[in-house]
C-alpha cells in the first residue's frame, strides 16, 4: 500500500470526532497528508475564526499525528494547492463535508489525476461536530 491519503480540515480544538476521522483516513493509505484550513478561509466557510491560530492547530496534529504530513491550507478556497503537491490516490472526507465533497468532484477534471473520495463515517453522530463544540 503506497497511496497518498490527503484530507482537509479546521481542527480548531481537536476532539475525540477529528481524531477517529484522521486515525481512519490514515488506514486507507500509506502516506497521510492534512491540509489544515487557514483562518481566513475557515471564517469564509464557517462564518466564525477559530479559537485557535493556524500554527497552533498545525502544532496540535503534528505532536498527534508524528506520521503526517502537516501542511496549511490555500489561501484562497479552491485553489487545490496541496493536492497538485502530493497528488494523493485518495482524499478523505468527513460525514459532514458535503460541500466540499461537490467542490471535488467539480474539480477533479481539471486538477489533471484522479483520485478516489472516501467519506469516513461520523463518530457519534453529531454529538461531536465543531459547531456544537466550539460555541
Amino acid at each position: 500500500m503506497t497511496d497518498t491519503v490527503f484530507l482537509f480540515g479546521v481542527f480548531d480544538g481537536l476532539h475525540d470526532g477529528h481524531r477517529f476521522f484522521i486515525t481512519e483516513a490514515a488506514k486507507q493509505g500509506e502516506t497521510l497528508v492534512i491540509s489544515v484550513t487557514r483562518d481566513k478561509v475557515s471564517h469564509d466557510l464557517k462564518g466564525r475564526q477559530p479559537k485557535h491560530s493556524l500554527a497552533e492547530r498545525m502544532k496540535t496534529l503534528q505532536e498527534l499525528f508524528p506520521e503526517a504530513i502537516i501542511i496549511p491550507g490555500d489561501e484562497t478556497n479552491g485553489s487545490w494547492t496541496g493536492l497538485r503537491t502530493y497528488t494523493p490516490a485518495i482524499v478523505a472526507l468527513g460525514y459532514d463535508q458535503t460541500d466540499l465533497k461537490r467542490a471535488l468532484e467539480d474539480a477533479r477534471e481539471t486538477l489533471g489525476f484522479s483520485f478516489e473520495i472516501v467519506e469516513i463515517p461520523d463518530h457519534r453522530g453529531d454529538e461531536l461536530h465543531s459547531r456544537f463544540l466550539n460555541k
